[in-house]
């Protein structure tokens, strides 16, 4: 069996390590997506984020800024899917409407007469079809 051997302490050595171990600081770890999913389904039934918090035995402040940037993204989402067009011009909108106008376009889609792609280009309509 090896001894233990006890060191002392000098004045130098316990300087070093007043001087080494403020500097070292230990990040956070991030939040999994795992963490990230359970978040947002709490946030969406109405749980605070301190229980969410100490179910997930993380600072609360963590949480808070998870929210918060979760909330700013989903507004913006939101926001970019009702916009009707980008800039410039290639992102597609959304377009909206009533349950009659549905209906319409749905029975019009039955009556038509299905033509094979090959031959799209050659048909011409002469009358319309009633």
């Amino acid at each position: 069996m090896a001894k233990k051997t006890k060191v002392k302490k000098t004045k130098k050595v316990e300087q070093v390590i007043e001087q080494v171990v403020p500097a070292i600081k230990v990040e956070p770890v991030p939040l999994t997506d795992v963490e990230k999913f359970y978040i947002e389904g709490k946030v969406a039934s109405g749980v605070s984020t301190t229980d969410i918090a100490a179910s997930l035995k993380r600072d609360e402040k963590e949480i808070l800024e998870f929210v918060e940037s979760f909330k700013a993204t989903e507004d913006s989402n939101f926001q970019k899917a009702l916009a009707r067009r980008s800039q410039n011009g290639n992102t597609p909108g959304i377009s909206m409407m009533t349950l009659a106008a549905s209906e319409q376009g749905d029975e019009a889609r039955k009556t038509q007469v299905k033509v094979p792609m090959k031959y799209t280009n050659c048909v011409t309509n002469i009358k319309k079809k009633k």
